[in-house]
């Protein structure tokens, strides 16, 4: 659902943080790091998994620590899977990126050129222009639409009290369309101001869906290349196919667990997928390495950043979120990431040329992240 405003604060100082162990059992020393999280008493951490992937420095690594739920607090199991949330917003970004790249559509086409009449005719009847609308904007989070999942800090959306009193309600694209309207106004014209919106990428799955022919999990599927990637446990909930037996990891939000809710409360773009960290912190480290795009400048498009609304705009300089990625700014590097409102986080150094993805039961913070990074760091500078 929603992007983890604090994760660009999350991994401020990762790079900084020295680790002073041998490298040489560097398996030993990301587990842990997990044992030390579910065991402390300062911290709400009952569970996580987590993969750290960096082919150059020869680590594959997965791992996990506690439980994967707070009934019978049974075992985390090897890459278990679970809902990624916003997360999906990558693969959406990616998918609409390839489309761009097979001649389907521009990123600057007006979203009025790509979506049903219907759905033009509900954002039209909520004041919004699709003619001014790019699917760029929806991108970026800069298409002024309303977020029907959260809103506003000034006019938060009813949606999450609307799904927690109904919980087998099953959602449909149009509904959380008609929410965005019915729940808040406009923010701003197009290109104006920075706003992260699920809504925008509800629609850029429907963009998705119709421009390939396919459903939004088989398109992301084929568009992704799941299969060149090595992503054999990854799949859009009650659309496709599960992709494993196991059971996923709860799903919990202020302690509240939503996994039997119905998977249509964040399915169709903005969020959906089912995945593990072993297969998020491949697709990360292969987005970033020539493995998803056909063209490089296609990479260097989706990093692109929208300069005019970062002098003005404090919101957008602290997010920082390009198409469908979050850039965060090191001392001396940069971090891409996304997070997810199930405490899910991926990010890919392109210093370490490392991927990391961690999933956390519920609860979890930075630490992790900090120490992973200053692990990988030390082996780096142990191989050099």
């Amino acid at each position: 659902m929603v992007l983890r405003t604090c994760l660009s604060c999350m991994l401020i100082a990762a790079s900084v943080t020295g680790c002073s162990e041998q490298t040489e059992n560097h398996d030993d020393l990301f587990q842990a790091e997990l044992d030390r999280i579910v065991s402390s008493k300062f911290d709400w951490t009952p569970g996580i998994s987590m993969s750290v992937y960096a082919p150059s420095s020869h680590i594959d690594w997965s791992g996990q620590a506690g439980v994967f739920e707070l009934s019978t607090f049974a075992d985390v199991s090897d890459n278990q899977p679970f809902r990624i949330a916003s997360i999906t917003k990558s693969f959406t970004a990616v998918s609409i990126l390839r489309l761009h790249e097979e001649g389907l559509l521009s990123i600057d086409d007006p979203i009025q050129k790509h979506i049903s009449d219907q759905h033009d005719s509900i954002l039209v009847s909520g004041g919004y222009d699709t003619n001014q609308i790019s699917i760029r904007h929806c991108l970026n989070s800069t298409s002024g639409i309303y977020d029907y999942v959260l809103g506003t800090r000034e006019n938060p959306s009813p949606y999450v009290s609307i799904i927690a009193n109904d919980p087998n309600r099953r959602w449909t694209r149009t509904d959380q369309l008609k929410g965005a309207i019915e729940w808040g106004e406009p923010q701003g014209n197009a290109g104006e101001k920075y706003h992260y919106s699920d809504t925008g990428y509800i629609l850029l799955g429907e963009i998705i869906e119709r421009l390939s022919n396919k459903s939004l999990g088989d398109a992301m599927e084929y568009l992704v290349n799941y299969k060149r990637l090595g992503l054999h446990s990854t799949w859009l909930e009650s659309l496709q196919e599960a992709r494993t037996e196991t059971e996923p990891i709860h799903s919990y939000y202020q302690r509240k667990d939503y996994s039997l809710y119905d998977a249509s409360i964040d399915l169709y773009g903005g969020g959906g997928l089912i995945s593990t960290t072993q297969d998020l912190s491949r697709f990360y480290y292969h987005l970033f390495n020539g493995g998803v795009f056909e063209n490089n400048s296609t990479t260097d498009l989706m990093l692109s950043r929208t300069e005019e609304l970062v002098k003005d705009n404090a919101e957008a300089e602290s997010e920082d979120y390009r198409l469908g990625v979050q850039h965060i700014q090191l001392y001396d590097s940069c971090i891409y990431a996304h997070s997810g409102l199930w405490d899910t986080y991926v990010l890919y150094s392109p210093k370490h040329n490392a991927a990391v993805a961690v999933k956390f039961t519920d609860g979890g913070g930075d630490y992790l992240l900090k120490r992973v990074i200053s692990i990988i760091e030390n082996i780096l500078e142990s191989n050099s």
